[in-house]
């Protein structure tokens, strides 16, 4: 129950934010808006949403929300199995993410079907490419390997395989992917192997990455009571000021993304 709990708090924090985000966006684009529901969506097969990113989808005029499900009203399971064997959820918003409603799963190939955690999904030049951490089963501890591969879709529902990305170790996942003011892309995710710090990589095209290492080396972890409340990596793009809601950290746009300066957590 005290995980539960712990997860639940931490699925609030993150549709809170989200919330936030796209009432803003609507009030902006739509003038008075539309009043976002809190929770902002709950996964009516497991209830247990989690790691969402939202991508506009052009062909269907919607927006498309990609999260992590995690079988969380599943009962009589052994240790963390309920966050293992599950696809990625898809939920759309056609009033500018005021209101979600589920819409199915990724269709991603297999043998990449086993458990789908934290996509990052982004659009480039008409492609969409999904970051997407992959583990090879579905287990009762956290002791196995974990990889981020790249899948490309056309219409966000049916994903090819394209690679698996050669990172800083066999545990990495929640790629966070930007571009940054060069043109140039870069990718930040979570290195478990080395207590969890946040490392990078770039890439010029999207498909090809050169890992570049620790990214933040003297990270703080947010804790409530002895469960980290974060996973990975997630960056906001506000009027120019970069937050990184794992480390507490921002940047400014003159420092391109690679100057990074406390902030109080709380």
């Amino acid at each position: 129950m005290k995980a539960y709990r712990i997860f639940t708090v931490r699925f609030l924090i993150i549709v809170s934010l989200f919330s936030v985000f796209f009432n803003s966006y609507a009030q902006e684009n739509n003038g008075t808006g539309k009043v976002a529901s809190k929770p902002l969506f709950r996964d009516p097969v497991y209830d247990g949403a989690a790691d969402p990113v939202v991508v506009r989808n052009q062909q269907e005029k919607k927006w498309f929300m990609f999260y992590t499900n995690r079988r969380a009203n599943a009962k009589d399971l052994d240790g963390v199995t309920w966050v293992h064997g599950t696809r990625i959820g898809i939920a759309e918003s056609s009033d500018g993410g005021a209101t979600w409603q589920y819409r199915d799963t990724c269709n991603i190939p297999f043998p990449y079907t086993k458990t789908q955690w934290a996509p990052e999904v982004i659009e480039g030049q008409g492609t969409y490419h999904m970051y997407l951490s992959y583990v090879p089963g579905i287990f009762k501890d956290w002791k196995h390997p974990r990889h981020i591969i790249h899948l490309t879709s056309k219409n966000l529902i049916d994903w090819k395989y394209e690679s698996t990305l050669d990172l800083a170790s066999d545990k990495v996942i929640d790629a966070c992917v930007i571009q940054l003011p060069d043109g140039n892309w870069r990718m930040w995710y979570n290195n478990e192997k080395d207590s969890k710090s946040i490392y990078y990589a770039d890439s010029k095209d999207l498909y090809n990455w050169e890992d570049k290492g620790k990214a933040i080396a003297d990270h703080v972890m947010v804790k409530l009571g002895i469960w980290r409340l974060y996973s990975g990596c997630c960056l906001l793009r506000k009027r120019y000021i970069r937050w990184s809601l794992v480390t507490g950290k921002r940047t400014d746009h003159s420092a391109k993304l690679w100057a990074w300066y406390d902030v109080p957590y709380f």
